[in-house]
């Protein structure tokens, strides 16, 4: 945690929610539950079943909520990070995530109509391709049956894929 609160002093996610702030934010409302030995709350209870720390469940639900384009959008441009904090905080995701086992099988990834990769037919153009994606890639195993757009994605034996 101290970490992330020397790296990240004043460093503003997509949303411009200040990380340092989102993060103590956090840790004041969930500590207490917790700390129990049934929390109430049903995702703390699944931190403390999957073996996360209250830490790492802030990583995660932060980059699901507010960071991941902060985090990825220079990784799918090709480019290198230029923020320290995005360091930081990658290498706090995939610890965290690292704790879980890996996930092998199919998983769906819903996008917006107005993506460019829809626009430009990418996505058309690579059905039944492999690929491999330098960044973070939120998935689901519930497949969106009313979305419009939605990778079906088999993942690969040796995927660093994690069911969250």
């Amino acid at each position: 945690m101290e970490h992330i609160l020397k790296h990240c002093k004043g460093i503003k996610d997509q949303k411009q929610q200040i990380l340092t702030e989102s993060l103590l934010s956090y840790i004041r409302k969930h500590e207490k539950d917790y700390e129990k030995q049934e929390p109430e709350d049903q995702n703390i209870r699944s931190l403390k079943q999957c073996g996360l720390s209250l830490l790492d469940g802030w990583h995660v639900l932060a980059y699901t909520a507010t960071t991941s384009g902060w985090m990825n959008d220079s990784a799918r441009e090709g480019k290198q990070n230029i923020c320290p904090c995005i360091e930081v905080f990658e290498a706090g995701l995939t610890a965290s995530l690292d704790k879980l086992s890996p996930y092998h099988g199919i998983t769906y990834r819903m996008e917006r109509c107005d993506e460019e990769g829809i626009k430009s037919g990418w996505f058309h153009k690579n059905i039944g391709r492999t690929f491999f994606a330098p960044y973070f890639l939120s998935t689901a195993t519930f497949d969106y049956n009313n979305s419009p757009m939605v990778w079906i994605i088999q993942t690969s034996e040796n995927s660093n894929g994690r069911n969250i």
